[in-house]
Parts: C-alpha cells; sequence; structure tokens
C-alpha cells in the first residue's frame, strides 16, 4: 500500500513540477473526515467523494476527491486535485489546487500554485504565488511575487502584496485599497510559434495525464457517493460475462448515432436526439471509469493477495493504468474500442438487472 501511495505521489508531483511527496497511509472511501482534535502521523492520500480534514496531518497530504476542505494543519506539503477545494486552515509547506472552484482563507507558509475556474485567494501565502483561472480574486496577503493569468482579474481591498504583481487579464479590476510593494505588470502576450515539430515536454505531457485522471477520479467519486455498487456490479458482468458484455456493448456503441440521426430526421424528434447524444457522450466518457475499476480490481487482487480493496482506491488505480496506455499511438484507439464496447455492454447489463428486480407496482 504504500509502495503504491509513493507512486501516486510522483505522478502527481511531477505533473505539477512539485517537490517529491512521501506518503505512510492511504484513506479511501465516499466520505473521508478527520475529526478536531486528531493527529495523522506521516503523509496521508485521501481518495474520496468528499474529504474534509478538521484535524491535524504531520506530513504531506494528496487529496483527491469531489470535495476536499481542509481546517486543521497539514505540517508538509500540500496537493489537491477536486472539483471544489476550500482551505480554512494551515499549510506549512507549499501547496497545489487544481479544481473548478476553490476557496482559500487560510494560510500557505511556502509557494502557491492555484489553477481552476473560480479562484477565491483571500488567505495569506509566504511564499511565491502562480494562479490560473477564468475568474480570480486576490484579497489576501502575499508576501512573494504572484503571477496571475486569468479572464477576469480582481486585486481586492485590503489585499497586500509584498512583492510584484505580473497579471495577464482580459478585465483587471484594481481596488485603490490593495497594496502592491513592488511593481504592477502586464505579461506580454505570448508570440504565436510557427507550426513546427515540437520537441517532448515532459511537464505538459505529466500535466495533460494528470488532468484526465482527476477529472475521470473526480466522476468516480461522484458515482460512489451515489450509487457505489455501480463501480463493483458493472466490472463484475464484464468480468463474468465477457462475451455477451461485448455483444450489447458493439450494439449500444453502433445503434446510439443511428438512433440519434433517425430521430434528429424530424423537426419533432431533434430534442429527443440531443438527449439521445447527450447522454450516449456521457457514455462513452464514464466507460472509462467502469474499465478501469474493472482493471483495477484485477490488479488489486494480484498485488493485495486477496485482501480486500476499496473500489474506489481500485478504480484510481485502474484509471492511471488506461490514461498512461493512451499516451501509445494507435494501441490508444484499439484500447479506446475495447473501453467503449466492454463498459457499454456491462452498463447495459447492470441496467437490465436493476430493471427486473424493481418492484413492480400494481
Amino acid at each position: 500500500m504504500k509502495r503504491l501511495a509513493f507512486v501516486i505521489a510522483i505522478v502527481a508531483s511531477a505533473a505539477a513540477g512539485a517537490a517529491d511527496f512521501s506518503a505512510d497511509t492511504v484513506k479511501s472511501g465516499s466520505y473521508l473526515h478527520v475529526p478536531a482534535g486528531e493527529t495523522i502521523a506521516g503523509g496521508v492520500v485521501f481518495t474520496g467523494a468528499a474529504i474534509v480534514i478538521d484535524g491535524d496531518v504531520d506530513g504531506d497530504v494528496l487529496a483527491f476527491g469531489a470535495y476536499v476542505e481542509i481546517n486543521g494543519a497539514v505540517n508538509g506539503d500540500l496537493l489537491v486535485g477536486a472539483a471544489t477545494v476550500v482551505i480554512t486552515g494551515r499549510v506549512a509547506g507549499s501547496a497545489q489546487c487544481y479544481a473548478a472552484s476553490v476557496a482559500h482563507t487560510g494560510s500557505v507558509g511556502g509557494s502557491y500554485c492555484v489553477s481552476g475556474a473560480a479562484l477565491f485567494l483571500r488567505g495569506r501565502v509566504g511564499g511565491e504565488t502562480q494562479s490560473d483561472g477564468a475568474a480570480t480574486w486576490l484579497g489576501g496577503s502575499f508576501a512573494g511575487d504572484v503571477e496571475a493569468e486569468s479572464g477576469y482579474l480582481a486585486l481586492e481591498e485590503g489585499a497586500l502584496f509584498g512583492g510584484d504583481v505580473d497579471y495577464r487579464a482580459e478585465e483587471l479590476d484594481v481596488s485603490p485599497a490593495a497594496r502592491v510593494a513592488g511593481e504592477l505588470r502586464e505579461l506580454p502576450e505570448p508570440v504565436p510559434e510557427e507550426k513546427e515539430p515540437r520537441p517532448f515536454n515532459f511537464t505538459w505531457w505529466a500535466l495533460k495525464n494528470l488532468w484526465s485522471i482527476l477529472a475521470l477520479f473526480v466522476l468516480a467519486a461522484l458515482m460512489a457517493w451515489l450509487r457505489p455498487v455501480m463501480l463493483t456490479a458493472i466490472p463484475d458482468n464484464i468480468r463474468q460475462r465477457p462475451w455477451l458484455s461485448l455483444a450489447l456493448g458493439a450494439a449500444v456503441f453502433v445503434g446510439g448515432p443511428l438512433a440519434v440521426a433517425l430521430l434528429a430526421v424530424t423537426i419533432v424528434g431533434i430534442p429527443s436526439a440531443l438527449v439521445v447524444a447527450a447522454f450516449y457522450l456521457m457514455g462513452l466518457y464514464a466507460a472509462y471509469v467502469f474499465a478501469g475499476a474493472f482493471l483495477g480490481r484485477l490488479l488489486a487482487a494480484r498485488i493485495f493477495k486477496g485482501r480486500e480493496t476499496p473500489a474506489l482506491f481500485a478504480a484510481l488505480m485502474g484509471i492511471i493504468i488506461l490514461v498512461l496506455l493512451g499516451n501509445i499511438p494507435y494501441f490508444n484507439v484499439l484500447l479506446a474500442l475495447a473501453v467503449w464496447v466492454f463498459a457499454l455492454g456491462g452498463t447495459a447489463l447492470y441496467a437490465w438487472e436493476m430493471r427486473k428486480t424493481r418492484p413492480q407496482t400494481k
């Protein structure tokens, strides 16, 4: 378990350009809570739908989930990937947050790297800050230099900047009460490069894969929260009835676009066609979660020698493998077809079984 946690930490930290992380414990589940007054010794990897840390962690923290809230103290570095991140506590080291929404009113002792759609940074940062968001509000105390890229960028009343503020924004709103000790400078627009073969960029490759893993895991966490049986029942269908899953999956894979085309022929059917197309595309994306759960459970059975492994953690293992294998040219096409067909078939079996077991009303 520790070895696997270390591998996850290395992959994530390399993708984000962070320092090495260390983890001694892995905690996985739909809802994870570290109560106030409790202290966890050593680094921890959290994977769950909702993660709330009210206590303390004497080490590094890696947290992947739909919702992550940190109210206690992290006496190490922090790396978070989630849909929503809330930080009101203290991080002694550096912090990295990748989420759709980040609300930060706590403190970070080292550098701070944050990326997302809506960023509310109103806490204290002891080192340099880098932010990239669709909309960003900077209203805290920033001891080091700040580099911010955003569609909308606000330097709020009471914000304190101990160094320079370099920005690139479509709309800039600077409060007269914001204080910048250094210079407020607009970053030059990037010069378009000529279309030439680019050398391999490991950082960009790793970051792209991390985002893919994070997006799929957030979806898996939501499934585990709403209907956890799906992460075990659908992989079991694939394992126990592979040929039936293959046949049904092929029918759904081919029949989905045909149904959309037939519905779109008539004006009345256009709204239905859009609905069917949306569900079809969501099914193709969710297929990677179920295929990851299937692969992760097979791998966990070999690694942990029959010991019970949380379904969400097994899904994360499989998702990482599928995303990395998807980088292999040509093979990635065959992999996608296999994932779509088998997972769609397993899902169709699951839906049929749920229909049969649903109570009949008279």
